[in-house]
This record gives C-alpha cells, sequence and structure tokens, in this order.
C-alpha cells in the first residue's frame, strides 16, 4: 500500500496470532517502512477491540479514506471488523475486503452490501481470493473501472454456482451409494 500510496498514512492493525514469528514480522515490516520513509506502521492488537485506541493515536478526529479488511476469517468476524471502523470513516471511504468468496464470507459481505445503501458493492471473481469492494457511487469513473474488470457477469455466476452444487450433489450421492454397492456385491461373490 505505501508503494502504491506514497503520500498516504498507512496504519495496519495485527493480532499477532499467525504463528510464532509474527511478532518479528511486525516488527520488521516497521524498521522497514521507517528506513524507507513511508508514512506506515503495523500497531499490535485486535479489532474492533483496540481500533479506536489505535485511530485515535494515529488519525486523531481525521476520517479513514480507504479500509482494508482481512481479519479472522469469518463472517462474524467480517461484520465485527467493518461495524468496529465505521465511526472513524466518512461517507467517501473506499471498503476493500479480502477472501470473501474464498472463506465463504458472502453473507456478511451481503449484509455489508444492504448497510451501504449509497455505495457499489460487488464480489470480485477474478481476484485471487474474491475480493470484495464497497465503494460510494460517487467515486470516479475511472476508480469504478478498475474494480469493475474483476468481476463477473451475475448470470455466468449463477450458472457455475448451479453446476458446482450439481456436482457436489452427485458426488455426494456416489460417495454414499458406491461403497455400500461394491461391499453388497463382494460379500455376494464371495458368499
Amino acid at each position: 500500500m505505501a508503494l502504491c500510496f506514497p503520500n498516504a498514512k498507512i496504519v495496519a492493525l495485527d493480532a499477532g496470532v499467525e504463528g510464532k514469528d509474527n511478532m518479528q514480522g511486525i516488527e520488521l515490516t516497521n524498521h522497514i517502512a521507517n528506513e524507507e520513509g513511508f508514512n506506515t506502521i503495523v500497531e499490535y492488537g485486535f479489532s474492533p477491540q483496540n481500533t479506536k485506541e489505535i485511530v485515535e493515536k494515529h488519525f486523531g478526529n481525521e476520517k479513514i479514506d480507504f479500509v482494508f479488511i482481512d481479519g479472522l476469517h469469518t463472517n462474524e468476524q467480517l461484520l465485527k471488523d467493518f461495524y468496529g471502523v465505521l465511526d472513524f470513516c466518512h461517507k467517501e471511504t473506499l471498503f476493500l475486503y479480502h477472501d470473501v468468496i474464498n472463506w465463504k464470507m458472502e453473507k456478511a459481505f451481503m449484509e455489508i452490501k444492504d448497510y451501504l445503501t449509497n455505495y457499489n458493492s460487488m464480489l470480485l471473481y477474478r481476484t485471487t481470493s474474491g475480493m470484495g469492494v464497497s465503494m460510494p457511487k460517487s467515486i470516479s469513473s475511472d476508480i469504478q473501472n478498475v474494480f469493475l474488470s474483476f468481476t463477473e457477469n451475475q448470470q455466468y455466476v449463477d450458472i457455475l454456482k448451479k453446476s458446482l452444487t450439481t456436482k457436489a450433489k452427485i458426488r455426494g450421492f456416489i460417495g454414499r451409494f458406491l461403497p455400500k454397492f461394491i461391499k453388497e456385491n463382494i460379500k455376494r461373490m464371495l458368499g
């Protein structure tokens, strides 16, 4: 983010729970950011419990322009992270959510979409993890077009989901039926 937006103030909140070296990763990131002159810092903490103190520490009363949520990959936590940062955002804040499709967080994403009535929220099927975005309807068409290039026609998505559901049902049936069928036939042949 610091390389993409060199004039931005970037504050990341990291819970430090992803392995024994996570805390060293936070320290290393801060060291590199400092050495390279980036206005970037990673703070140790949990969302939403520590969101207020960290945002106020770094932004004061200033509102946040961009929120990237990449936390614990559950529907419940995505909602906690989203609602936990809202007080620090303005009507033009852009939200980006990581891993929505791959971690099956569409339910939470749809709740956020319904909540943000003055936003265009869409799933980005053409990203590697199936990200989601909520951008103000007033955002420039140039920015909208960037995100639109990662979306997919809903008709194609529906066809794919139906196909995958049908295949899963067939596999489930075969997975339950075939072993029993083979076992019974082997018994009959030997018996």
